[in-house]
């Protein structure tokens, strides 16, 4: 199959764009060697081209070993994808939470394996966003409390702290 040139402009520019890591290696049987990354990658992760150049996958995935390499490749290649929680390594060693879907593409008797990441921190900010919410909710509607004005606080939470403390002081000046 025959991808159109535009087709292909197209997919380049998303990955450019695309505001998380999305990176790319060349595996063989006994190799591998860095192939791509869009710029979120080197943004996030704080990579440079010229650190990229000898970079190893399992330097940046801390799940897979050298050794177990082979292994993940064979389970992508059954199962065409995977999909995996985890975290990337920094070139600063700190770690970014990420959820990161793994696709193997086979050309000219070469693989790539193709790595599209999604932001787990924002995941993480939601959710206890979400579990502030409904621990408002639960432990002051008993006390007759309006619901809107619970879900107001719960809401700036989003906004920064600056909001939150407005909200929190008009907050407790009601409950008082």
């Amino acid at each position: 199959m025959k991808i159109d040139k535009n087709l292909k402009d197209l997919i380049f520019n998303f990955f450019e764009n695309e505001e998380d890591p999305i990176f790319i290696f060349k595996i063989t049987a006994n190799r591998e060697e860095f192939y791509y990354a869009n710029p979120s990658f080197y943004n996030i992760l704080g990579y440079t081209e010229k650190d990229v150049k000898y970079l190893k996958f399992y330097e940046i995935y801390n799940n897979v070993e050298n050794k177990l390499k082979s292994n993940f490749i064979d389970n992508i290649k059954k199962n065409k994808s995977i999909v995996i929680s985890t975290f990337l390594i920094k070139k600063d060693g700190s770690t970014f939470p990420a959820l990161i879907k793994f696709y193997l593409y086979k050309q000219d008797n070469e693989n790539f394996l193709m790595a599209f990441c999604k932001n787990q921190i924002e995941k993480s900010i939601i959710e206890y966003r979400k579990y502030i919410s409904d621990f408002l909710l639960r432990n002051f509607q008993k006390d007759n409390i309006e619901t809107d004005l619970i879900l107001k606080v719960a809401e700036s939470i989003s906004f920064g702290i600056d909001s939150f403390s407005i909200n929190l002081r008009v907050f407790s000046e009601y409950c008082i």
